[in-house]
């Protein structure tokens, strides 16, 4: 799920990054949604929005990290106290 949401994020990111484009494009828009979308201030709005979700996408990626680090320190924790319960086991035996 965790790429799926990088992958969206992604996504999400491009697509507001063409419509920013499309609205800069200075040719006169043909419908009118076209027209009232270009008469805003939409451009600069999805500009924010998309720098907004570059640092979401960047968080992600830096929690997925520290998720994987995370884990990988447990597992080498995991390993360390069975060795270590073996050595106390020998030992019993052997005293």
């Amino acid at each position: 799920m965790d790429k799926q949401l990088l992958q969206a994020l992604n996504n999400l990111s491009y697509g507001l990054e063409m419509l920013v484009e499309a609205l800069k494009n200075q040719k006169p828009a043909k419908s009118d949604t076209a027209q009232a979308i270009k008469g805003g201030d939409f451009g600069k709005s999805l500009e924010q929005i998309n720098a907004g979700l570059k640092s979401i996408k960047k968080d992600t990626q830096d929690i997925l990290k520290n998720q994987q680090t995370i884990i990988a320190l447990r597992k080498r924790n995991q390993v360390i106290n069975t060795e270590t319960l073996k050595e106390m086991i020998k030992r019993n035996h052997l005293n």
